[in-house]
């Protein structure tokens, strides 16, 4: 696989960063230690978009699901969104899907203090705003184990950028699913966010330039995912409001045919 696609993206994506704390570190010495594991497992799927282009959702129904599916969880220093359906929601519960659920389950929750400390047993570092994110090497050692064990679906969710590093430095065999969202709903959906996460109605300029920011990456990230397609990333799936089940099909007959 040709890497320079996504060398050229990072560095693309580096001179737009608006924030002098937005930065990623990628630890190449752990890297080394675990690539060939990284590398020979095929059973490996990426479900990569913007922040809340239903990821979370679809990745939770999964796991209820299925017993094929082990997930990667990043660590991060931030709080724990609050949310208005269970972490695991039923098919019934599902199919209304446009409220923001909690993702109580999708990371390891923890304090800037700790990650900072650990920051050497991290594959990949990244500072977003004021908060920190990490993939510890121990969790990927313990679940690459355990999917190779049992022959299970390791599935990692992520930002755009994460998943791109992850597919160059480590999983070069991983596969990349691409949750494309509509911009229109996407504003709906962030500002809905901010407005359960802090309990008002009135949003305050500074949620409103967060949000901004996020649409302005959303639309190069949906542009560059055609630009990457398919090379590095294998399939594009829409994920519109309203039609969340045909989003979750489409993904399972993803993973059915070439997982």
């Amino acid at each position: 696989m040709d890497s320079c696609p996504i060398e050229r993206f990072l560095e693309f994506d580096n001179q737009k960063q608006v924030r002098s704390d937005d930065y990623s570190i990628v630890n190449e010495e752990n890297i080394r230690k675990i690539s060939k594991s990284g590398q020979k497992y095929r059973r490996i799927l990426s479900l990569a978009g913007i922040n809340c282009a239903g990821k979370d959702t679809v990745i939770s129904f999964l796991e209820s699901s299925r017993d094929d599916i082990i997930r990667l969880k990043l660590h991060t220093s931030r709080p724990p969104r609050i949310g208005t359906q269970k972490d695991y929601p039923t098919m019934r519960e599902i199919k209304d899907a446009n409220s923001i659920g909690s993702d109580i389950g999708n990371y390891y929750f923890t304090s800037r203090e700790y990650l900072e400390k650990n920051m050497d047993g991290s594959l990949l570092f990244r500072s977003k705003g004021d908060y920190y994110y990490a993939l510890m090497m121990e969790e990927v050692v313990t679940k690459i184990f355990e999917a190779r064990k049992h022959r299970k679906i390791l599935l990692i969710p992520g930002v755009f950028i994460t998943c791109l590093v992850l597919k160059k430095e480590l999983f070069k065999n991983m596969m990349i699913v691409y949750l494309r969202t509509p911009i229109k709903h996407l504003r709906e959906r962030l500002e809905d966010r901010e407005r359960l996460q802090h309990r008002r109605d009135i949003l305050t300029p500074q949620e409103k330039i967060r949000i901004d920011r996020t649409i302005e990456d959303a639309q190069r990230y949906n542009v560059l995912a055609y630009v990457l397609y398919p090379l590095i990333i294998n399939y594009i799936v829409n994920n519109e409001d309203g039609r969340l089940m045909d989003t979750i099909f489409k993904i399972e007959s993803i993973i059915d045919k070439k997982l």
